[in-house]
């Protein structure tokens, strides 16, 4: 490493940043089009899974971190063979929890909307609305992603 320490840290964890700034920014924007054009309940309903998947987000992002240093270190030392078992394995594993936590969150939307204890007024519709399945089963895409964010500054194909 050359430089200072935070000057390479900051200019390293930039990608989880703007990832974690623009899955905000969207969440943001589809509460403001579902509350304005659909009702207060659809809003109730849509918004009622965010902390569910901010979680599983977070989850990611920490995986992603840990596997980062790990492939970094390989890297730094000049393994190949080692780094591209770890960069393979960090791929591997976040796809396939990627799919479990989809599937978790398509088929047991009602479950996690029940243990939040979302308002009885919203739950209903929370609980049956295809809006809680595809986005908490479409996030498997923003899993990935989240841990290709930082792998890729490292990653043995470069």
């Amino acid at each position: 490493t050359e430089g200072t320490i935070w000057k390479q840290l900051v200019i390293f964890s930039l990608p989880l940043l703007l990832g974690n700034l623009f899955q905000q920014l969207y969440s943001t924007v589809d509460s403001w089009v579902v509350g304005n054009f659909v009702g207060p309940n659809a809003f109730g309903a849509v918004t009622s899974n965010t902390p569910a998947i901010n979680a599983l987000i977070g989850l990611f992002m920490g995986f992603s971190s840990g596997s980062s240093v790990v492939i970094s270190q390989f890297f730094g030392a000049g393994d190949i063979k080692d780094l591209r078992r770890s960069t393979h394995t960090a791929v591997v594993t976040t796809f396939f929890i990627g799919i479990a936590m989809s599937a978790i969150g398509f088929f047991g939307a009602g479950w996690i909307v029940t243990a939040m204890q979302s308002a009885p007024e919203i739950a209903p519709e929370a609980k049956i609305t295809s809006w809680s399945r595809l986005a908490t089963a479409g996030r498997m895409k923003r899993f990935f992603l989240g841990s290709m964010e930082s792998t890729v500054p490292v990653a043995p194909w470069r």
